[in-house]
């Protein structure tokens, strides 16, 4: 593992150095509603514990990433619901139809 400068910490997801002052605590995230925490096992699949001796800090470019990633996979699950319940129904799903109702 690299060693950072004073002032910086290392980021969890990435690895790359961050200012100290724009690193994020993974344990005490701001993610809505979700904590950073679970945000990363959920989307990232990555277990992460408070004290296991890795970084516990995540830079704002992967914040950034993962709160998109976060939005993007509660798209994609409210999408699947919504065609799963169309074809439940019976119902044929037509592209034109699907992108017309979001």
């Amino acid at each position: 593992m690299e060693t950072v400068s004073a002032g910086t910490m290392e980021c969890r997801l990435c690895l790359g150095p961050a200012p100290a002052e724009s690193s994020v605590s993974i344990f005490q995230g701001d993610l809505h509603p979700e904590r950073l925490e679970q945000s990363i096992r959920t989307c990232c699949q990555i277990q992460v514990k408070r004290g296991d001796g890795l970084p516990d800090t995540v830079c704002l470019p992967c914040k950034t990433n993962l709160e998109s990633l976060t939005a993007f996979r509660k798209v994609c699950l409210r999408s699947h619901e919504t065609s799963q319940l169309k074809l439940d129904d019976g119902l044929k799903i037509k592209p034109a139809e699907f992108y017309l109702e979001r």
